[in-house]
């Protein structure tokens, strides 16, 4: 099943699956919080207090924004001293992402059956998504609800388990396949598998 539908999901989207996830303005706040608690002995502080704090630009991207671009009232000096800052404000801003994004609970969030469905769909259909997320969340829960391909068959109840791990091999020695049997899977614990393949064409 294949789609041509595109979803364009926001800040609101991630809100949705977890309520802690910041918005836009929230996000600002947060970031600006954790410049302020690096104290004035930071370097990146002292540039904020000197060149972003009182110039009232606007909310995070917007601050962003302005480190980024190198303006022509720019001077060199000034221009490098803003680029780090944007570097450090980014690695904020992963770390603010982390902080929040570990304390989801992913078994409560997929008894929400709403959320389940959708992400399955994505799945599924091969739908495109845009997002204007800062977060992994969309990712994160997808690989959480969505198990890896590769299985093994439990014979006496037919029960399927999902594998974590799977690593490939060649065979060249045909210790595990053969021309009739040319991939074989060979599980060495109850969560990873070895496939083997063996390549006819090396003598």
């Amino acid at each position: 099943m294949f789609t041509e539908e595109a979803f364009i999901l926001g800040s609101g989207f991630s809100k949705e699956l977890f309520e802690d996830m910041p918005l836009l303005n929230e996000l600002t706040e947060s970031v600006l919080k954790e410049i302020e608690r690096e104290g004035d002995r930071s370097l990146f502080k002292k540039i904020y207090d000197k060149y972003i704090k009182n110039k009232n630009i606007g909310n995070f991207e917007d601050i962003l924004t302005y480190l980024y671009q190198n303006f022509p009232w720019k001077s060199e000096e000034e221009y490098h001293l803003l680029y780090s800052l944007y570097i450090h404000i980014s690695e904020i801003l992963v770390n603010v992402f982390k902080k929040v994004q570990n304390k989801i609970n992913y078994n409560f969030l997929f008894k929400r059956k709403h959320i389940t469905n959708f992400l399955k769909y994505l799945h599924i259909s091969k739908a495109n998504v845009i997002t204007f997320n800062y977060d992994t969340l969309l990712e994160e829960t997808s690989t959480h609800l969505l198990k890896p391909l590769f299985y093994v068959e439990s014979r006496p109840t037919r029960n399927f388990n999902y594998l974590e791990e799977a690593s490939y091999n060649i065979d060249v020695r045909k210790e595990y396949t053969s021309h009739d049997k040319k991939v074989k899977i060979i599980q060495d614990s109850d969560r990873k598998i070895k496939i083997y393949f063996y390549n006819y064409e090396i003598t």
